[in-house]
């Protein structure tokens, strides 16, 4: 089963099926298409975004794109597990369920936030945590000078960063697409050290979070002579599980930017009525979360095609269209030379021609419908039978839910007027 060789037309321009609801795929994640597209007969980009936007990225056994933004880097630390120990502990057991589903996890930190002497580790580079992480069976890796790549943090399940490591837009895309492929990961705010202030510690991590309808408010607030234990408000998530209070010393807002999508959750609130209130007053919210979700991957028929000397070609998927990964269509029962011409729309209705499906016996196919917007062609060039498309789907959550449909002409020469059938017609559904 050959693969496509060479780009011959595009006959439409169209854009995406849906919307984007949080970000483009990342600048560093996207081969230049447009400029393959130029090279071959100058194909159009719209198309291009889907098909051949993505990275190589690994799959994630128990990681399902998480995120957790917190406003305090005080929460798990030292003095935290020193001051209320059952409940920081907690905490951290939730955060570790939360990434790794109940499994163990096996997660990386990026942090290199300096003690404060007299009260030790902050952020989460403690001992502590390290202590009830691996308690809990999952691995426990700090290294803050790993470079930060796909290739790296596509081997763990979730990645736990504050200060200033892997922070800035410059690694907003390499995060983002981490987390549309399954990855997980928790961001710490408060540091302080690194950064000008709150507005900048903020302005450091909201081009990642922004993407994901999540960010950082550019305050502190709620500071005292010693860390503050702030109660939690009730809650539902996952995350405040058997949580009553925490720790707290001149943190920020962790905000729901995005509050019609339930993908993000404000997932704990503190009440500091008792410590001077906060941006929104005496509750505030000091967690919040994002989840990608799951939706399942489809590629399956809805429209017959026509028999050649070979029988119907036949239209279905090696592999399913997942994001951050590669969708392989076959087409079998093709009579020799075994070429056909791989059909891409975004229609099963409407197409340049008309309404769908069109009869194409007048053109010489006889028996045959042409059942999908020819919005892109490819040729491909077959064996013993069988060709094959392969697809690259984005890591960018842009696309999960996006469907397109397909079908192919196949060579039959001798067979009818034309020369040609059409192979069953298969809709598409990206899934994750």
């Amino acid at each position: 089963m050959a693969n496509a060789t060479r780009w011959r037309v595009a006959v439409q321009r169209r854009g995406l099926a849906k919307p984007a609801p949080h970000l483009a795929p990342p600048a560093d994640c996207l081969p230049n298409f447009c400029l393959l597209a130029m090279n071959t007969h100058r194909l159009f980009c719209n198309v291009a975004r889907l098909a051949f936007a993505s990275c190589a990225l690994t799959a994630f056994a128990t990681a399902q794109g998480r995120i957790i933004a917190i406003g305090d880097e005080w929460l798990l630390s030292n003095v935290a597990f020193t001051n209320q120990p059952v409940q920081t502990t907690q905490l951290a057991l939730n955060i570790a369920n939360y990434f790794a589903n109940g499994q163990p996890g096996n997660f990386l930190v990026l942090s290199s936030v300096p003690d404060i002497p007299g009260y030790g580790s902050r952020g989460v580079q403690g001992a502590p945590l390290a202590a009830v992480m691996t308690g809990a069976g999952h691995t426990w890796t700090i290294n803050a000078g790993m470079p930060v790549t796909l290739a790296n943090l596509n081997q763990y399940d979730g990645v736990f960063l504050a200060g200033t490591v892997a922070s800035g837009a410059a690694n907003a895309g390499t995060l983002a697409s981490y987390i549309n492929a399954g990855g997980s990961a928790l961001v710490m705010v408060g540091v302080g050290t690194g950064f000008l202030g709150a507005a900048t510690e903020a302005a450091a991590w909201n081009p990642f979070l922004n993407q994901f309808g999540l960010g950082f408010g550019p305050a502190y607030f709620a500071f005292g002579a010693n860390l503050l234990s702030i109660p939690v408000a009730p809650s539902g998530h996952a995350l405040a599980q058997g949580l009553s209070s925490v720790s707290w010393g001149n943190g920020q807002l962790a905000l729901d930017l995005d509050p019609a999508n339930p993908q993000n959750q404000v997932a704990v609130r503190g009440n500091f009525a008792g410590f001077g209130g906060g941006p929104q007053g005496s509750v505030n919210d000091i967690i919040a979360t994002f989840n990608l979700g799951t939706v399942s991957a489809i590629y399956t028929t809805f429209g017959n095609g026509c028999a050649g000397s070979a029988g119907v070609p036949t239209n279905t998927a090696q592999a399913l269209p997942v994001l951050g990964q590669t969708m392989v269509a076959n087409f079998g029962n093709l009579p020799p030379p075994s070429i056909a011409f791989f059909v891409f729309g975004w229609s099963r209705t409407t197409s340049m021609f008309g309404p769908l499906p069109i009869d194409l016996s007048v053109l010489g196919l006889t028996g045959c419908s042409l059942r999908v917007s020819n919005d892109f062609v490819d040729v491909l060039i077959g064996s013993g039978g069988t060709a094959s498309f392969s697809l690259p789907i984005p890591a960018s959550q842009t696309f999960l839910g996006t469907q397109f449909f397909t079908q192919a002409m196949v060579l039959d020469p001798g067979w009818n007027p034309f020369g040609a059938v059409l192979s069953d017609a298969a809709e598409a559904t990206i899934g994750n």
